[in-house]
């Protein structure tokens, strides 16, 4: 048996939310409604999602040596993910980022200063750590860092789950080294003439990846397998805040993978981790239990799937 079931590679973040009626015009105050702390950023919420989905996760990251770095590192351990590998790098700031989520919708805009932590370096990037997990899953804030790891657990055999948002000066490697690339719709497009996040997704499986994925938020998610193409639609659930679902999506088909889930059975595990993730403030505080996915799924409340 493997150490973990998912090795994260990842900034980590710290994260202030509060909730608005509307949004503010430029020159005007707008009060906020919930204002919360809570640990976010890409892999290490998905890592968080591990945790309490009852997997075994651990993170390879750096935070800076200030309070924010303790409050991110006390928050993975919170949930059960293992920080021994998460470095506090000494005179530095670590990430933050305050969240503004709109009321009717639970749709967010994000201000994030990077910090000056950063992430490890290519040197850095220990085999044997990677060699004991199961699936390791690698965001696209890591650089080549990253991309180092990654290509490491190809090497291997692992499978490598790559979260990126935009373009990156290591994202074509990134791409390249991952096995299971998930993309929200938005930057799938801009791989396709069309723009259509279908046509991206096959642009990008021909840089090699095994599986394609892309999130489509309230519609759901697609994946590309060989010549057959997955839809799946998103469950019909309350939403809050929608801060982290995504991050919620790759943790748990993350997990999944390393539990042997089928790939169509995976990626309703998946969106019924992310849909549950949205009840509530910010990208932890709803994180799912394995029970309460379970129940969702049962229950079989999904939207109906609108042509892409």
């Amino acid at each position: 048996m493997s150490d973990f079931h998912v090795l994260g590679l990842s900034c980590s973040c710290w994260d202030m939310l509060g909730i608005v009626e509307h949004y503010a015009a430029l020159d005007e105050k707008v009060g906020m409604k919930s204002l919360i702390e809570q640990g976010g950023g890409l892999a290490a919420t998905a890592l968080a999602a591990v945790g309490r989905l009852g997997g075994r996760a651990a993170m390879l990251g750096n935070v800076g040596d200030d309070s924010s770095g303790q409050r991110i590192i006390g928050a993975l351990q919170e949930v059960g993910v293992d920080t021994e590998h998460l470095r506090v790098i000494p005179g530095t700031r670590s990430r933050f980022a305050f969240c503004v989520i709109h009321e009717a919708t639970g749709q967010r805009s994000i201000f994030f200063d990077t910090g000056t932590a950063g992430t490890p370096e290519p040197g850095e990037i220990n085999p044997d750590l990677i060699a004991r997990a199961d699936v390791v899953l690698i965001d696209g804030t890591t650089g080549e860092g990253g991309v180092r790891a990654a290509e490491i657990a190809r090497e291997l055999g692992k499978p490598v789950v790559l979260d990126v948002e935009r373009s990156s000066p290591a994202g074509e490697g990134l791409l390249r080294c991952a096995t299971h690339p998930v993309l929200p719709a938005y930057y799938a497009a801009t791989f396709a003439a069309s723009g259509s996040p279908l046509d991206g997704c096959r642009v990008v499986q021909q840089l090699g990846p095994e599986v394609v994925v892309v999130t489509l938020g309230d519609r759901g998610c697609l994946a590309i397998e060989g010549e057959t193409v997955h839809r799946v639609p998103a469950f019909d659930v309350p939403v809050v805040d929608t801060t982290g679902a995504g991050d919620v999506f790759h943790g748990a088909f993350a997990y999944g993978l390393a539990l042997s889930k089928p790939l169509a059975e995976n990626l309703l595990f998946a969106s019924a981790a992310a849909g549950i993730s949205c009840r509530a403030l910010g990208g932890r505080a709803g994180l799912a239990t394995m029970d309460e996915i379970e129940e969702l799924i049962g229950r079989g409340r999904a939207r109906s799937v609108e042509p892409l």
